[in-house]
């Protein structure tokens, strides 16, 4: 059982928004699950102003280190997932573009189809994303050093 609070899944306020192309975040996601033989994989996502940096892999066997153009708002977060649901999230949404709203690293961040606005500023708070699908995924554990 993950020591996470449970989501609030009606949260009215984002701390930032980060725009991708699907494409473009599948493809290294991909490879990441491909060479993490665990059974809980596991990438550390680092959402900045333009980018977000991805890490991930098994020790010893490989991994991916890729950085991905973003168009960002808010504060810089970071925060681990499995990218095998992440990518399930990304078939979902059916887009070409998603909207990544986040609230903090141990908070459940939620995909949803671009909507043709980019969010814009520093500082959040930002209103919620809105759209007919949102797809909402939990943070995993950080691996335990060791």
């Amino acid at each position: 059982m993950l020591e996470y609070p449970s989501p609030r899944c009606t949260a009215k306020l984002v701390c930032a928004i980060a725009t991708v192309s699907v494409p473009d975040l599948a493809e290294p996601l991909a490879r990441a699950l491909a060479l993490d033989g665990r059974d809980f994989p596991r990438v550390k996502l680092s959402f900045g102003p333009g980018v977000l940096c991805m890490v991930g892999g098994e020790d010893g066997v490989g991994g991916i280190r890729e950085a991905v153009q973003i168009v960002f708002a808010g504060e810089p977060i970071d925060m681990w997932i499995n990218p095998k649901y992440l990518l399930e999230g990304l078939n979902a949404v059916r887009a070409d573009k998603v909207d990544i709203g986040l609230t903090a690293p141990k908070r459940p961040l939620t995909l949803a189809s671009y909507d043709g606005e980019l969010t814009t500023g520093p500082r959040g708070p930002f209103p919620a994303l809105q759209s007919d699908f949102r797809y909402l995924l939990m943070p995993a554990q950080p691996p335990v050093a060791g």
